[in-house]
């Protein structure tokens, strides 16, 4: 019972409901990713469920990535580079030794630190070194008594040839300081971080390269819990405690005998301490039940306590229950207000503030691009009038704004492409290539009518002659537009068959 000690929740189990979040790689960040569904082919269909896995294994290292770089920097106080960049960041080992004189500054005092502002390693990159601040990490960890278990090597972090590994030892690192209160506790970020599906692409490429299998971060506690001695008679005791107080009725109380150090209990929110009250009172009194159901020749005298009252595990089940809730509820919380936000700013119509609330990630928006932020103002604009109009007096929800953005950005690549086509209509002009100007006519962007091959000459002059005339009018240069284009187009065209229509009456006399 006691090897359950140090376990967290198996976040491998959290996945499958994980996945279904926006942000996790079944949605991505930029909204649904349809990987596809199986078919009549068994080989293509092994094949999706391949790529889906390592699709599903490069976010939660992701994930595991964001949360050591959160730790790190909620210990050493300092912001770290992007989370897709931590890997390469850690590499000089300085961010490892920084960390390490958190915990073990009389092992790693700042001046021992090689190349501490690394400005070495900004000129000239790595150099051998920096494997002094790997080794001095180590020895930080070994005066600790972290467990060797976890221990990465030097070709790990400095030739990057396993870096998950170092990853996965900083996850052990932060569960086992936190457990001798040195250390805050790590945050679990699986299924609420974001990242782009470029970059879990990116990460599932760098994954393959390393060709290793990946630690299972889920079973960290399991492990330190096998690797630890700990006084069993001390956390039996401290888990009674915990039962007992639960009949009390007093939350405040139930919190305090949940951080008793000996029960070795993990991720306890002081701010959950009510919701961890009820859950538990809810599952001890249902265990209790099922145990009096159950039909036993033993005397009750000679029963297991454990059958009636709830194990460590049990326990942490719980906590780990509550926390997850409390996560979804606040994610889902900030979420509606960052839709909420969005809808404000469309009825403000101020482009910037508009730009802002659409790329805020709490929103779970996707393909914002600042330069269409008119066109999202004229057609969220538009949207919310018509809703008006038609009497639904509420809010646009996130799924209209994502169509709407989606529309509004199909509009704005049409609009360039007409533009684009448009000028080089007016380029061909002034080349004085009727066949080059034919050609600029005929592109599909512009849909213009009328378009015939054997006319080129004619609206090789036609609208030439149209844009002199709007240049001298203007005073200035300048270009066609699709409209005058169209207009010049079919004036030629009549122009055309009319000198055809007499030519052929020349012949005829």
């Amino acid at each position: 019972m006691m090897t359950e000690r140090f376990n967290s929740s198996p976040r491998h189990e959290r996945y499958d409901q994980a996945q279904q979040a926006p942000g996790s790689p079944a949605h991505g960040k930029f909204g649904t990713k349809h990987i596809g569904h199986l078919g009549d082919d068994p080989n293509r269909d092994a094949n999706r469920m391949d790529e889906k896995r390592k699709e599903h294994i490069a976010y939660e290292y992701l994930c595991h990535l964001e949360e050591a770089k959160k730790w790190i920097e909620s210990c050493v106080e300092e912001e770290l580079p992007l989370t897709t960049e931590l890997e390469q960041a850690l590499r000089n080992g300085v961010i490892l030794c920084k960390l390490g004189h958190y915990y073990a500054p009389e092992i790693i005092p700042y001046k021992k630190i090689y190349d501490l502002d690394e400005s070495k390693y900004k000129v000239k990159g790595l150099h051998f070194k920096h494997t002094d601040n790997f080794n001095f990490w180590l020895n930080s960890l070994m005066h600790i008594g972290m467990p060797k278990i976890f221990y990465p090597i030097t070709t790990d972090l400095y030739d990057r040839k396993n870096m998950p590994r170092v990853i996965y030892c900083i996850h052990a690192l932060s569960l086992y300081l936190h457990k001798l209160g040195k250390a805050p506790l790590i945050e679990d970020l699986l299924g609420t971080a974001t990242f782009t599906e470029e970059e879990i692409s990116a990460m599932r490429k760098e994954l393959d390269k390393y060709g290793i299998q990946m630690p299972h971060f889920g079973k960290i506690g399991g492990i330190l819990a096998n690797e630890i001695t700990v006084d069993e008679a001390a956390v039996h005791a401290a888990i009674l405690a915990i039962n007992e107080v639960l009949d009390k009725d007093d939350p405040k109380e139930t919190l305090a005998a949940l951080l008793i150090p000996s029960a070795m209990l993990a991720k306890v929110e002081r701010e959950n301490s009510n919701r961890y009250h009820n859950s538990l009172c809810q599952s001890k009194r249902d265990k209790a039940l099922r145990s009096e159901e159950q039909v036993t020749d033993v005397d009750e005298s000679e029963r297991d306590v454990y059958e009636f009252i709830l194990t460590q595990g049990e326990i942490q089940d719980q906590i780990n229950h509550v926390n997850t809730c409390v996560k979804r509820e606040i994610a889902e919380a900030k979420f509606r207000q960052a839709v909420s936000n969005v809808n404000t700013a469309i009825l403000s119509g101020d482009a910037g503030t508009l730009l802002n609330t659409l790329r805020d990630e709490e929103a779970r928006l996707s393909e914002v691009n600042p330069d269409n932020i008119q066109w999202y103002v004229d057609v969220l604009s538009k949207a919310v009038r018509d809703m008006s109009e038609d009497g639904e007096g509420r809010e646009l929800t996130r799924d209209e704004i994502q169509d709407i953005l989606r529309i509004a950005n199909e509009i704005a690549e049409n609009t360039r492409l007409i533009e684009e086509a448009v000028l080089s209509v007016n380029s061909a002009l002034e080349g004085g290539d009727p066949d080059k100007t034919l050609e600029a006519l005929l592109d599909e962007h512009l849909d213009l009518a009328g378009v015939y091959q054997e006319n080129n000459d004619y609206y090789q002059e036609g609208l030439l002659h149209k844009k002199r005339e709007k240049e001298e009018a203007l005073g200035e240069a300048c270009l066609l537009t699709e409209d005058e284009i169209q207009n010049v187009i079919l004036e030629m065209n009549k122009k055309a068959e009319y000198d055809r229509s007499t030519n052929r009456a020349i012949e005829k006399i």
